[in-house]
């Protein structure tokens, strides 16, 4: 079945993913390798905070080599994204023309009968 996952991964075909993992995760659900399909089934659905999760897990409970290589690469990827969105985030302020207005900061002090209630 975990060939099945890998192929649904490399024809895109997230729908079929999805039902062959929760179908594996029902069967062996501490497979690590099962683990590893949800993690990435999880990022591509952008759920990133619960990949990013599972593949810390992944990298804390398990000793193959190959799995945890995976899983730094998916932790790379959600890296990678993380960074793409904020760049994405700055080009876009930094485009706005108004975005580079000058603006005026007021500081007022506060009354005698507010600072206990600032404090």
């Amino acid at each position: 079945m975990l060939k099945q996952i890998a192929d649904a991964f490399e024809h895109h075909d997230y729908q079929t993913a999805a039902r062959l993992i929760k179908k594996l995760l029902k069967q062996e659900p501490n497979n690590p390798w099962t683990q590893l399909y949800l993690g990435r089934l999880q990022e591509v659905r952008g759920k990133l905070e619960a990949a990013e999760r599972i593949y810390r897990q992944l990298l804390k409970g398990t000793p193959v080599p190959k799995i945890m290589a995976q899983a730094r690469q998916g932790l790379a990827r959600l890296e990678a994204t993380a960074k793409e969105k904020r760049r994405e985030a700055l080009a876009q302020a930094t485009a706005d023309p108004e975005s580079n207005q000058l603006g005026v900061l007021v500081l007022k002090p506060i009354s005698q009968e507010d600072k206990p209630k600032a404090a």
